[in-house]
């Protein structure tokens, strides 16, 4: 979360300074010892979002949406969703090797 991200200051003329400006608001991908880390400009609608997380929360369009949502999922066959879950689970993935 952006309010619990540490803030270093930029000093104008510095290397960094100058890399920040060579970017000129894209996105810069940063590598350490194979890490690799993403910097990149914030919006004003995304600082916005995190100063405020309720700023458009419509408690009568979640009302109005769960009312049309409801049991939508009736007709479904839960033992046969949760075995495919569990059959899913157990392939292996990029990166995940599956259950046992």
């Amino acid at each position: 979360m952006i309010a619990d991200a540490k803030t270093i200051e930029v000093k104008p003329g510095g290397e960094l300074d100058r890399l920040l400006e060579e970017a000129a608001g894209q996105p810069i991908i940063l590598v350490k010892d194979g890490a690799r880390y993403c910097l990149q400009p914030e919006s004003e609608s995304t600082l916005a979002d995190e100063r405020d997380i309720w700023a458009s929360y419509d408690p009568e369009r979640v009302r109005q949406v769960l009312a049309e949502t409801a049991g939508a999922w009736k007709d479904i066959d839960t033992e046969a969703l949760k075995a495919d879950i569990r059959a899913q689970r157990g392939q292996d993935s990029f990166g995940r090797p599956g259950d046992e």
